[in-house]
């Protein structure tokens, strides 16, 4: 009979020691990184939305001073971006761009910043739908073509 109690001491034992707490205590550093400050959070949301929307995009946009403007928008998973703009007319120019690209939850739009038009700096901002970006105006207003085409960027 002094074995089960020698047993069931040394199984009661067992289990205390393998909830010890400094055993414990990665897992309670690990949960204090994830929820420690607002930052973590939104650094995770962050995250899930570059993954959501990045890639590739491209189109052939009107272009009220060319013919058309050949678009690849590159989006990247750390939230910068690559804008190559082949305008065709008269004559071919490209414009290459790199920055920061935001998303809007409340607007379902993503905006570029940084981007040279001319001689000035501006942000670019994109409706997102159903894998297509739809540029916006300054005022958030679609675009539109006047030949009533197609005014988006497709995911490739």
């Amino acid at each position: 009979m002094s074995n089960k109690y020698f047993i069931s001491a040394l199984l009661s034992f067992a289990v205390i020691a393998s909830c010890n707490p400094s055993s414990n205590r990665n897992n309670t550093n690990s949960t204090e990184m994830v929820s420690n400050g607002a930052d973590s959070g939104l650094s995770v949301q962050r995250e899930l939305r570059t993954h959501d929307f990045s890639g590739t995009y491209g189109g052939i946009l009107p272009c009220k001073d060319c013919d058309s403007v050949k678009v690849e928008l590159v989006l990247k998973d750390d939230g910068t971006y690559q804008l190559t703009e082949l305008h065709f007319g008269e004559e071919k120019d490209t414009v290459k761009n790199e920055g920061d690209w935001t998303f809007d939850e409340g607007k379902s739009s993503i905006t570029l910043t940084g981007v040279k038009q001319g001689s000035r700096m501006v942000a670019k901002t994109y409706l997102v739908a159903n894998e297509a970006l739809t540029p916006l105006d300054k005022n958030g207003k679609a675009i539109t073509a006047e030949s009533g085409e197609d005014n988006v960027l497709t995911k490739q």
